[in-house]
């Protein structure tokens, strides 16, 4: 594999004295609970007793990465598609480079880059536990003919029998545009420290997803690393990108913040609520220059119908107002229905 040449870091910075920001406050979340044997132990006096569950520490997910995620989804993520990927047109993702941002265990990520032909797509999360499970299931999206190493495919290791690892979306290895060569997962923590960091944030993204964590992010970092995402992500997109956003609503914050004295800090203080986004997003502050909704996705569980929204970055040639949206995007008359958030994502 070349290396790729002065290809830019993935956390989307040009270099220079900006600090890498991967797996800034990840958690390692086992996928269960297995540090105990379970079931009956032995007593002191030779019978058996049950575990008292109550003195396991809980896990509460303060991230939203929660192991079961697509369980609670009802999707079986290898043989079904994602319901919202229904939504998009046929070649909304084919050849273009993308970034899905929370990915968790990699459903998504993978579906896209088996099923939609990108030239590549990246999932990046928080926790590095759920990475490594995104990795490992590469191989169960694979072909029979694909040859597996060690539980990868043959072609993700380097001439010097290394696994790749950290990639820049311009990497050599991307070139292939073939599934399972365009997917990879990594490490990382999207929400920059601080404002300063974004003056060095380059063009890299033809898409860019954010699924189902605003809510996360927002009792995490409150109302300004929820304001510096949208920013970092607009700089992120190449001219005419978009931005595929699906926002949970305020109301189900508070069931996860009262679990955390950090998350219930911040979400006392929260002023900028999910129904600014748009007008947020839309405003000179960030850039958008489009918004509209695809449509809410099919799924059993009311709580998880959402408004899926795609938020359109001008091209270069727009500036006098001639936008030229791409035909692939627009939908006729996209149906928009009232929905309830669930407390459980």
């Amino acid at each position: 594999m070349a290396d790729g040449g002065n290809v830019p870091p993935l956390n989307g910075t040009n270099g220079g004295n900006v600090p890498s920001l991967n797996g800034t406050n990840a958690e390692n979340v086992p996928c269960s609970s297995n540090a105990t044997n379970g079931g009956n132990v032995p007593s002191s006096n030779g019978t058996k007793q049950k575990n008292d569950k109550s003195n396991k520490p809980k896990k509460n997910f303060r991230y939203g990465n929660y192991t079961c995620y697509y369980g609670k989804r009802k999707v079986n993520t290898i043989t079904a598609l994602d319901p919202r990927l229904k939504l998009f047109p046929p070649n909304f993702f084919k050849s273009k480079k993308i970034l899905d941002i929370g990915c968790n265990i990699g459903a998504v990520t993978l579906q896209i880059a088996k099923k939609f032909s990108p030239q590549m797509i990246l999932g990046i999360d928080i926790d590095s536990h759920l990475v490594g499970v995104a990795r490992k299931n590469i191989k169960h999206y694979c072909d029979k003919d694909v040859q597996i190493i060690n539980g990868f495919p043959e072609s993700f290791f380097q001439k010097n029998g290394e696994l790749r690892e950290d990639l820049g979306c311009d990497d050599e290895i991307f070139k292939v545009n073939h599934f399972p060569d365009n997917v990879w997962f990594q490490n990382e923590n999207y929400v920059l420290e601080s404002d300063y960091h974004l003056e060095a944030v380059v063009p890299q993204y033809d898409v860019i997803l954010a699924l189902s964590i605003t809510k996360w992010i927002h009792l995490n970092f409150g109302d300004a690393g929820m304001k510096r995402f949208f920013k970092r992500i607009f700089a992120h997109l190449n001219p005419g990108g978009k931005l595929v956003l699906e926002a949970q609503e305020f109301k189900g914050y508070y069931k996860k913040a009262k679990c955390d004295i950090n998350l219930a800090r911040n979400f006392s203080r929260i002023k900028f609520k999910p129904e600014e986004f748009k007008e947020y997003l839309l405003s000179d502050e960030v850039g958008f220059e489009e918004h509209e909704e695809l449509g809410i996705p099919e799924i059993p569980d009311p709580g998880f119908k959402r408004v899926i929204e795609n938020k359109r970055k001008r091209k270069i040639g727009d500036e006098n107002g001639d936008s030229n949206p791409d035909e692939e995007v627009k939908q006729p008359n996209p149906k928009v229905i009232k929905f309830h958030d669930s407390d459980e994502d």
